[in-house]
């Protein structure tokens, strides 16, 4: 390289490209040079040769770190010229952004790297270019990157094909891959919200109607049969009469629970371990034994973390239980300093995780655990039982 010329591609030099998107700002940079034509075109500034280099370095480290791909476009849409940070990581690290390096792109079609569902909002904005629009901010759309991966990005992409001293298409393109994510994420999560209360919403009526309709039913019906026995007294004696009211006082107390265990207030009122440990209480009889075990010193989380963490439980220990057949449950509830366990084993039958994985009731939870940046891990093996650990970082 000559001291004191910065080289370009075949097409126009980066200091005109940078100086175009950055006239608004205040660049200090002695802009008295002439342009000579060689086999390339060659910015030749006035000055000594540290100035020139230092000018070099300035320009080219100015333009690799203000765009993640800066490049020009034919009339055909094809690509005539790359910067080098295409290639070059950003923020100092070495891994590649897009992972290609401009001789892959020159030439080729810039519409070839864009995704199938991305073509047709992107043709109807380019070509307002060709219809009296110099400027247009092209909204975030995917790019296929060199391992084939597709990554979001957005443009400004400007019209000097009537600029004799660029005559191309200029485009200046940012990564906004991690701000998607983020976005769908946000989305997630308000989604998850959304369904979250409308769950605690129908949760409520149904134990209402539970406690008003169905309980009040269950206590006039055992009523109706306390008459009867008073009326007929032979009924009293007979084995059929007393099952009966049994089985009605077990309706009753099922009721109850069930009314109780849809309601929050179990939860507001003693917290997340005061209201896990009254849940599991409720399932122990003859046939069935749910054991609460709670681990360091127990405290108050916001309101949706606890209720998520109590929905969460309820759906796995009913799932051992209904799908499982499990006779022993065992939760266990870790509280640490920065983080929060919860653990749930049985001795259940066990099942095929990349079958059951697919079902709905496991794949709740999962989302359920996601939306709370938690993670979730499950062993199980068929006949043996199943664990699941979940954890979240506080």
């Amino acid at each position: 390289m000559i001291p004191g010329r910065l080289y370009f591609s075949d097409t126009k030099t980066i200091y005109e490209l940078f100086m175009h998107y950055h006239s608004d700002n205040e660049i200090y940079l002695n802009k008295d040079f002439t342009s000579q034509v060689e086999d390339k075109r060659i910015l030749q500034w006035k000055g000594s040769a540290d100035k020139q280099r230092e000018k070099e370095e300035l320009l080219q480290t100015l333009v690799e770190n203000s765009f993640d791909l800066l490049g020009l476009l034919d009339e055909n849409g094809n690509y005539l010229y790359v910067a080098e940070s295409t290639q070059n990581g950003l923020q100092g690290t070495k891994e590649s952004l897009l992972g290609y390096h401009p001789e892959d792109l020159i030439g080729k079609p810039s519409f070839a790297f864009f995704h199938p569902d991305d073509l047709p909002p992107l043709t109807e904005q380019f070509s307002l270019l060709f219809n009296g629009v110099k400027k247009i901010h092209v909204p975030p759309y995917r790019f296929r990157d060199a391992s084939g991966r597709w990554r979001w990005m957005e443009a400004i992409v400007t019209n000097q094909l009537d600029n004799p001293e660029i005559h191309a298409i200029v485009v200046s393109c940012r990564d906004v891959s991690r701000q998607k994510e983020m976005e769908a994420r946000l989305n997630e999560l308000v989604a998850l919200k959304a369904q979250m209360e409308g769950e605690e919403k129908e949760r409520s009526r149904i134990a209402r109607d539970l406690h008003d309709s169905v309980a009040n039913l269950i206590a006039a019906a055992k009523m109706q049969l306390s008459a009867l026995a008073d009326s007929v007294q032979e009924v009293k004696a007979r084995q059929e009469f007393l099952q009966s009211l049994d089985l009605l006082d077990n309706a009753a107390m099922q009721v109850r629970n069930t009314s109780h265990n849809l309601k929050q207030e179990p939860l507001l009122e003693k917290g997340l371990d005061g209201a896990l440990q009254r849940y599991c209480q409720s399932f122990c009889n003859s046939k069935i034994s749910v054991e609460f075990v709670s681990i360091g010193t127990s405290r108050r989380f916001p309101e949706a973390f606890e209720l998520s963490i109590y929905r969460i439980c309820q759906e796995l220990i009913g799932n051992a239980i209904k799908h499982a057949k499990a006779t022993h449950v065992l939760v266990q509830l870790s509280f640490h300093e920065d983080h929060l366990g919860l653990a749930i084993e049985d001795n259940g039958r066990g099942f095929n995780l990349q079958q059951e994985t697919k079902g709905t009731g496991l794949k709740s939870v999962q989302k359920r655990v996601k939306a709370l940046n938690g993670k979730m891990e499950i062993q199980t093996r068929l006949d043996k039982g199943t664990c699941i650990y979940i954890g979240f970082d506080l």
